[in-house]
């Protein structure tokens, strides 16, 4: 095949070849459950092959190829099962199985890499196998089973240098909720992925990555950012389905916070940025807070302020996506323009409520927002 991406989510026709090109992607499956059988299987130069996982790694997509695979320099793809982010929880895996001699697997790389991760081909008793694991040599790794200080260099399996454009992974190292202390650093990209929570707190981090946005990619599991932030870049935050990040004090006058993926953000204060851009299901507020900053909406958003909290939007709404408030505490819309909100009111025979251009009407149908 070349070209593009076939996905394969049933069978081949009996006694198939295949090769996959330099263009082309042969994806079996992407559902984490799938023995693909093939008679042959080749790789050109660049060809890669796709695999799905289960987030907590119990499971994958399989090939199982009759006679010697011919791999090559060909790559492989790991994906979070039914999404196109990539799968990196540490671990060994079975990719394809074979019944002839075993396959030269030297060439094969990774096609989707993650910084601070290493991936490590094998091929031996009929099977080809994966170990992905995390990057010591190359990469700035939290090390210890414990918290500290971020400025100790023992900490990392590499020192991480505390600058603008660096990136600094927190894995499975640990095995209990830890606090990481920064006190000043900068950064341009975080990489969290563990089942425990990191607390990174201290005194204050800078996100910095030059002209380019900074990132925090929630891989696995549900995590915290305590320490002041000041952002000077943009600022991406992904979100792996079933993670969680939690965020305290956000400043950046110049900066915007985009924010995606299906896991679940809290603000703990009111970000200080210049725009918000949520492509999110749903974001908590556990504080009462006016935010300032417009925020468009990529998909329709739940608001879910906590019990006695009062968030106040202060900014226009725009976007495509509705605005749901859940939650028991109240939204307060002060901003004096016309916007667009979904309601809570599961009566309102539209779903939408368009709040005037001073925002006097109509105001019926509405459950929860206080409107001024």
């Amino acid at each position: 095949m070349s070209g593009g991406v076939l996905r394969v989510i049933g069978a081949l026709p009996p006694a198939s070849s295949v090769t996959v090109t330099a263009d082309g992607e042969l994806l079996a499956g992407g559902s984490a459950g799938l023995m693909l059988s093939a008679a042959g299987l080749a790789l050109e130069p660049g060809g890669t092959l796709g695999f799905g996982f289960a987030a907590d790694g119990s499971s994958n997509d399989r090939l199982a190829v009759t006679g010697t695979p011919l791999l090559g320099t060909g790559r492989c793809a790991f994906y979070l099962a039914g999404t196109s982010l990539p799968f990196t929880l540490n671990g060994t895996y079975t990719l394809l199985t074979y019944s002839g001699a075993a396959p030269d697997v030297s060439g094969l790389a990774c096609a989707n890499p993650v910084f601070g991760k290493s991936y490590a081909f094998a091929a031996a008793d009929g099977s080809v196998t994966v170990t992905i694991g995390s990057d010591s040599a190359g990469a700035s790794v939290w090390n210890v089973d414990a918290g500290g200080d971020w400025a100790n260099g023992s900490n990392w399996t590499v020192p991480q240098p505390g600058t603008s454009g660096s990136a600094a992974r927190f894995d499975d190292a640990i095995s209990a909720p830890v606090t990481v202390a920064a006190a000043g650093q900068s950064a341009g990209a975080l990489y969290v992925n563990s089942p425990f929570a990191y607390t990174l707190g201290g005194t204050g981090l800078t996100l910095d990555n030059g002209s380019s946005a900074a990132l925090i990619a929630v891989e696995s599991g549900s995590h915290a950012v305590t320490a002041p932030l000041t952002l000077a870049s943009d600022l991406a935050v992904t979100l792996n389905p079933g993670t969680g990040l939690s965020l305290g004090a956000v400043n950046g006058a110049a900066a915007t916070l985009a924010a995606a993926g299906t896991g679940a953000l809290a603000f703990h204060a009111a970000p200080a940025v210049q725009a918000l851009d949520l492509n999110l299901p749903a974001v908590s507020m556990a504080a009462p807070m006016t935010i300032a900053a417009p925020v468009t909406l990529q998909r329709t958003l739940s608001v879910a302020p906590d019990t006695g909290v009062t968030v106040t939007l202060d900014g226009a709404v725009s976007g495509i996506g509705g605005f749901l408030k859940t939650g028991p505490g109240t939204v307060s819309y002060t901003y004096p323009g016309l916007n667009t909100l979904h309601t809570h009111d599961v009566n309102s025979p539209a779903g939408v409520q368009n709040i005037g251009p001073y925002g006097d009407a109509p105001t019926t149908g509405v459950t929860g927002f206080t409107i001024t």
